[in-house]
């Protein structure tokens, strides 16, 4: 099969391969082989293969964990999926920059895919989607909150791979979503459900944000870094929630990432987390079971879908491309490469 392949830590350009190499075979009767349709792109990817995080994955490798497809295989005890099903999902460890990929339905995310939501679409929730869940509705305690009143929410990076899916769910839930964004990129980000949109390139809409002081239940910060932290955090209710989907170093691994740089980001999320008036939290885990408990129902409802625009998607031979306009950080929505035409 054919097959994306990081040779070794580098640029994508001469690091990402479009090469022949072994399919995959099933070692485990809970496990499916997947004929890979689509995959999405994640920041993690790229920055694992820069080299900038660690050196600790062994290449070559492929990369890549989230997918959709057809089963074309299934060991003994799979009982819940069958040979031809439409699927998606989000794998570990990596694998899916490839035409085929083996999955374990009991320890990976995979559900069958809705038929109005095409392969595309599919391959881009994944990792996004389950992050925006995990940020909107688990770490932010929505559940928790008053029914009797409606819920504010910011979300920084709005307009981003897991920014879009947060919107939708926000709205999905009854909350009121404040979008911060780009203006170009603002329509789009309404069309998604924000109420309203800050541009941040204005200072100016910035500032009249951050006057708003104690009126928000929570943020989601999909940005990272100190400058949208000390402007907003101080928006959030007493009792609120800011969550991180980034941390506090914003594009943390586009350059090497130091052992000091790592003890920054402990020390900080110590500091804030105990001499704060709200909850502070970062997203360090995705469960699986959001994937299908969480997302299918609201993409089955038509209640969120993903924005992977036709400039975003790429061959799966064009894979580096890909890399590096995700490197970019000004991507909207998700990239994705297409593996096999529908």
């Amino acid at each position: 099969m054919h097959a994306l392949r990081a040779s070794s830590y580098g640029p994508a350009s001469t690091s990402l391969e479009y090469v022949k190499v072994k399919l995959p075979e099933i070692t485990s009767q809970t496990q499916v082989l997947v004929q890979i349709y689509a995959t999405g792109i994640n920041p993690i990817e790229a920055k694992l293969r820069s080299g900038n995080i660690t050196h600790l994955i062994k290449m070559p490798t492929i990369f890549g964990t989230d997918f959709s497809g057809v089963i074309v295989k299934k060991g003994s005890k799979v009982s819940s999926f069958e040979v031809g099903d439409e699927v998606y999902g989000k794998t570990k460890p990596d694998g899916t920059y490839a035409e085929y990929a083996v999955v374990d339905v009991f320890k990976n995310a995979i559900a069958k895919k809705p038929t109005h939501t095409s392969f595309i679409d599919a391959a881009a929730l994944g990792v996004a989607s389950v992050t925006a869940f995990e940020a909107v509705v688990s770490k932010s305690r929505l559940n928790q909150l008053s029914k009797d009143t409606t819920p504010s929410i910011i979300i920084i990076g709005a307009s981003g791979g897991v920014g879009t899916y947060a919107v939708q769910i926000a709205k999905a839930f009854g909350v009121h979503v404040v979008a911060v964004c780009s203006g170009k990129n603002a329509s789009l980000v309404k069309s998604l459900g924000a109420d309203e949109t800050v541009d941040y390139l204005s200072q100016e809409a910035i500032e009249s944000l951050a006057y708003r002081k104690n009126t928000f239940d929570f943020i989601v910060d999909c940005v990272g870094g100190d400058n949208y932290y000390n402007k907003m955090a101080p928006t959030i209710k007493n009792g609120g929630v800011y969550v991180s989907a980034a941390g506090p170093v914003k594009d943390i691994g586009a350059s090497n990432v130091s052992t000091l740089d790592y003890l920054f980001i402990v020390k900080t999320f110590i500091f804030r987390s105990m001499f704060s008036h709200y909850k502070y939290v970062m997203i360090t885990g995705l469960p699986k079971k959001y994937l299908t408990e969480g997302i299918l129902p609201l993409l089955e409802k038509k209640a969120i879908k993903s924005i992977a625009l036709p400039e975003n998607v790429f061959g799966l031979e064009d894979g580096a491309k890909a890399h590096e306009a995700i490197e970019s950080h000004r991507t909207i929505g998700k990239i994705v490469l297409k593996v096999k035409t529908e």
